[in-house]
């Protein structure tokens, strides 16, 4: 699944060639054979793609300090993807000139072969640092002047990233922009700087604050010093060490609140015991003791931290509530821009192919680096390759034991997962999309319409085979009803996995608070209860919907409606309707009856639009003139292939709907138009008849805004049903 701007998520396809990101676009299709690394095709089903994460600050992991070895950046590099990270900053602490001279030597020497995480350069953190706010760095090292490091570091922009030091140092603002002019980022940190010293910084050039709140001086009614002024700054970046230690869960909410996703960067601080046993080690020449925390052992200062990247965006979204576009940002959008660094941090066509897939507990799946697959979770070689995750001993059998294991993987609350899946893809071309891992809202959904209904399985990222009977007005309510109770016992009796609940879209005046159709001409149904009519041996939870807006909902959360701020479904079937979708919701107003564009007066004769644009005023117009029985579909068939009669009642249809749409666009001024229902199945005709006539009806006024089908097509409303199943207790 891919993450959007409004917070959701949806199902997706990421198409990688010669190591970049060559399409990125919405997956419609139904779960294929399963693919696998050696035939170009990886489907991770309902996991999530975010771009792959990228540490500023890592002192050193798995027993290695940077500091002492720099050449052990390597071999920590090649193990961080199995954390998710595609890049970082080696950082070297306070520490002899030597020892940054070595880190610069050893980052423009990768081994010969390298395939895990890419060293970006270093972060050089001190020796310019306040000797009031050093936190575990050794104080006999620090520098007091700031002109000496720009000296020694300007002529290695090649080698360093990002340089930390204090504001309020000598000269500080003059190295500071001569290290900027050099192409080397600047962060404000281990600072007792004043609010009034740290802007002056930023003025010069500094752009960023190292581990906010950390070594710095406190905010204070009259005083509120670096912390403040960085707080209070538009622009400027801000990294955070979100360990449930470095901070107070009220200073992360703080530094959320007020510089949100835009402005904050997730960092590790990591040092040598991340990822080692618990015991001794160093941080550059401080010794550190590593249990829960990493301390100093010279004076009990944390001293680095434990964390991985995983780990504080989990804690992240457990403090903010943040979404995963937002965790995309402060785990790789935001560093990137920070080092201006436009081949990674986004997954778009064009960027570097940096992807890591996490589960909905933030547990890394699968790395890719530069579209390398770097790293992959040993259970999800089985699940890729199956669709299934194999259950660890002891999980129990069956079905539910198996939604069990899905559902229990973290304590960390997971925010409500959207239906869909991702699909990693190395070829320069998709190929087959493997058997999709359900999600935990797996549902049955229905789609009751006037000549049949349809139900199947959704699993949140592909539909079942679908189960089809007969409705219509010869057919009682109570007749149609009992079968459907009997197909959704069925599904599910035979479903491998749990589900939420069952989904009931249908037409007409539906009250859905009540679950009951309160009339439906298609049907003949009156005042039909049908919730009631659904419960059964199944045991599950019913919802009944209207047909066009869980349609409509199928595709703005999956579907063709999925990227978009907003969106307005046109449903074009046995009649006319439509549903708007913003970011707030969707709202049928006072009396349930907005969106009932079928009862528009268009032409002029001001007859109603359905009577002249629906599939059934279509086909029965052209049946009145010819005495032949066609769908709306072969209509449009016959109008291509010559037919003159065809053509003028297509023609008569297109221009009505274009009135009826351009109305609509005025009104609700849509980002997007989807075109739905049975009409639909036109397809390039129905575009190629509608566009320039819309385009025309709204020239004086503004551009139209692009129309589109329905990706789901016929399956929008058994989907959207499904959806709504899937919300269920």
């Amino acid at each position: 699944m891919l993450p959007d701007a409004r917070g959701r998520t949806r199902r997706g396809c990421i198409t990688v060639a010669s190591g970049r990101i060559a399409r990125v676009a919405p997956h419609h299709g139904a779960a294929g054979r399963a693919g696998d690394l050696d035939s170009g095709d990886l489907d991770f089903g309902a996991h999530v793609a975010l771009p792959g994460f990228i540490d500023l600050q890592l002192n050193g992991a798995f027993g290695h300090d940077i500091t002492t070895d720099p050449s052990s950046m390597w071999p920590i590099a090649e193990r961080l993807p199995g954390h998710g990270v595609t890049a970082f900053l080696p950082t070297i602490i306070t520490s002899p000139r030597r020892q940054r001279r070595a880190g610069c030597e050893a980052v423009r020497r990768p081994p010969a072969g390298h395939t895990g995480a890419a060293a970006l350069g270093l972060h050089i953190e001190g020796p310019v640092l306040s000797p009031d706010r050093a936190g575990a760095h050794p104080r006999t090292g620090l520098a007091d002047d700031a002109d000496g490091l720009a000296d020694e570091l300007a002529d290695d922009a090649d080698a360093v990233a990002l340089v930390t030091l204090a504001p309020e140092a000598a000269n500080a603002d003059r190295a500071i922009a001569r290290l900027v002019r050099a192409g080397i980022a600047v962060s404000l940190g281990h600072t007792a700087a004043t609010a009034d010293q740290t802007r002056r910084a930023l003025g010069a050039g500094a752009g960023a604050f190292t581990h906010l709140f950390n070594a710095m001086g406190p905010l204070h009614h009259r005083e509120v010093g670096a912390a403040g002024a960085a707080l209070l700054h538009p622009d400027a970046w801000v990294s955070l060490i979100v360990d449930g230690h470095h901070l107070a869960d009220d200073a992360v909410r703080l530094a959320w609140r007020l510089a949100g996703a835009g402005r904050i960067c997730l960092v590790t601080d990591a040092m040598a015991g991340m990822g080692a046993p618990a015991g001794s080690y160093r941080i550059g020449g401080v010794p550190v003791r590593c249990d829960e925390t990493a301390r100093s052992l010279d004076n009990g200062s944390l001293a680095g931290s434990l964390l991985t990247m995983p780990e504080a965006a989990r804690r992240l979204r457990r403090l903010t509530g943040a979404s995963w576009h937002e965790l995309a940002a402060v785990t790789s959008t935001n560093p990137a821009e920070l080092l201006g660094d436009a081949d990674r941090g986004r997954l778009a066509p064009g960027r570097r192919a940096d992807i890591v897939i996490v589960d909905p507990q933030l547990h890394p799946v699968a790395t890719f680096v530069a579209g390398v697959l770097a790293w992959r979770r040993p259970e999800a070689a089985a699940e890729t390759a199956t669709g299934a995750r194999p259950a660890p001993t002891g999980a129990g059998t069956g079905p539910r034991a198996a939604a069990r294991q899905r559902s229990t993987a973290s304590a960390d609350p997971a925010p409500v997962e959207r239906p869909g899946g991702t699909t990693a893809t190395r070829a320069a071309t998709p190929t087959a999309v493997g058997t999709a891992t359900p999600t935990a809202h797996a549902a049955i959904g229905v789609d009751i319409g006037g000549t049949t209904y349809k139900a199947a399985v959704f699993d949140g990222a592909a539909l079942g085979p679908a189960h089809r009977g007969a409705t219509g007005r010869e057919r009682s309510a109570a007749e149609v009803l009992a079968e459907i109770r009997d197909t959704i016992d069925m599904l599910a009796g035979g479903a491998e996995i749990e589900l939420r609940g069952a989904g009931i879209a249908c037409a007409g005046i539906v009250d859905p608070s009540a679950g009951t159709v309160v009339r439906a001409v298609n049907l003949g149904w009156s005042d039909v209860d049908v919730v009631a009519s659904l419960r059964g041996g199944h045991g599950l939870p019913i919802a009944l919907g209207h047909d066009v807006y869980l349609a409509a909902l199928a595709e703005w959360e999956t579907g063709a409606g999925a990227a978009a701020e907003s969106m307005l479904y046109v449903s074009v079937g046995t009649g006319v309707a439509s549903r708007l979708f913003t970011r707030h919701g969707s709202d049928r107003g006072h009396a349930g009856l907005a969106g009932e564009m079928g009862f528009m007066p268009v032409g002029g004769g001001s007859r109603p639009l359905e009577s002249l644009a629906s599939g059934s005023a279509i086909a029965g117009t052209y049946r009145r003139e010819t005495g032949r029985r066609l769908t709306a579909e072969q209509v449009v068939a016959a109008a291509a292939s010559g037919d003159r009669v065809a053509a003028r009642v297509w023609s008569e249809a297109m221009d009505a709907l274009a009135q009826g749409i351009a109305a609509a666009v005025c009104l609700q001024d849509p980002e997007t138009v989807v075109l739905g229902g049975g009409v639909s199945a036109a397809g390039q005709a129905l575009l190629d008849g509608i566009d320039p006539r819309i385009a025309e009806q709204m020239e004086p006024l503004r551009d139209a805004p692009p129309t589109v089908l329905a990706a789901h097509g016929a399956d929008s409303g058994i989907i959207g049903a499904a959806l709504l199943g899937g919300l269920q207790a």
